[in-house]
């Protein structure tokens, strides 16, 4: 029987690495397996694991308060949730009780990582076995090898703690792989058992279709971060901490309304002591003003009236 272990971060990295090599000592039958080498961002996902979780039949997800909602974790999870029975995806909870849990693994019957979970842990497997042991006998050899894992669980539990690597698989990676695995279904059918679960070639082109409008909105949401990244940059520069959007919405070449001089143009934008100061050339009576943006933006709603007589600079608003 495969075992598939998920992780992220530590301490949910040690234990599962524990439980890896602790497993097949208590029941024999099953064969765990996890990924201990971190993925690059933006590297396609490791084939290795793909098929590991293609043919896994129990799911062990390691939990901490800090990476429950983590993205590479909910990845695996989805997976294993949509190949498994829901009795046999158990989220195993290091530092935290399963009532505790607020991500979506809470649908599942969770374990606390103690001697009572792991001991059920362990008869679930032995039960899932071709030819089970007796209940005494397993139930003996988990009281001797219990505390070889405990002793891991609590120094794990002791060390500081590291959230999942979000590096570990991004939103947009994850969602390349879904169009790349359901256009191979396209492709293949019959070999991904399609005609067992009923599905018509008609859905999964429209799987698809969805898999790759997400990716594409994905790839947009993460153009929208990366401006508004800058617009934070902008604005600390400028000295206007406070409301970056303020840049954004009047920027050099923006067009404003002025009350009194009509319309003009926002020429220049600088740092001053009351935050951003703007320089407006109003056309049509060719005046020069300078003032704070957030004046500027206070005033542009007015309606237009008649240009009134001023200096060329510093005419005050």
């Amino acid at each position: 029987m495969d075992v598939f272990i998920s992780w992220s971060g530590e301490p949910s990295r040690t234990v599962a690495k524990a439980l890896n090599s602790w497993l097949s000592m208590v029941v024999q039958h099953v064969d765990p397996w996890m990924s201990d080498e971190e993925i690059r961002s933006g590297a396609r996902w490791n084939e290795t694991i793909a098929q590991s979780l293609d043919k896994c039949d129990f799911g062990i997800v390691c939990v901490t308060r800090s990476n429950q909602e983590a993205a590479w974790l909910m990845f695996e999870a989805g997976a294993l949730a949509k190949r498994l029975e829901v009795s046999r995806l158990i989220p195993l909870c290091i530092d935290l009780m399963p009532s505790d849990i607020t991500s979506p693994l809470q649908a599942f019957q969770g374990r606390h990582l103690d001697e009572v979970g792991m001991r059920d842990i362990v008869i679930d497997l032995n039960d899932l076995a071709p030819q089970p042991k007796r209940r005494d006998a397993i139930e003996r050899l988990f009281d001797r090898m219990w505390p070889d894992l405990e002793g891991v669980v609590e120094e794990a539990r002791r060390a500081p703690v590291q959230p999942g690597k979000e590096s570990h698989r991004s939103v947009q990676d994850m969602l390349g792989e879904l169009v790349t695995r359901v256009r191979g279904l396209e492709r293949e059918p019959d070999a991904a058992g399609l005609r067992g679960l009923r599905i018509s070639r008609n859905d999964v082109v429209n799987m698809m279709n969805v898999a790759e409008s997400l990716r594409q909105s994905a790839q947009r949401l993460s153009w929208l971060e990366s401006a508004i990244n800058n617009l934070d940059l902008s604005a600390k520069v400028m000295g206007v901490e406070d409301d970056p959007f303020l840049l954004a919405a009047f920027p050099v070449g923006s067009l404003i309304r002025h009350p009194h001089f009509g319309v003009g143009r926002i020429m220049e934008i600088e740092r001053g002591e009351q935050g951003a100061i703007a320089t407006v050339i109003f056309s049509k009576s060719k005046r020069r003003l300078r003032a704070p943006l957030r004046q500027i933006a206070a005033q542009h709603q007015a309606e237009d009236s008649s240009a009134k007589d001023g200096a060329d600079d510093d005419i005050p608003f």
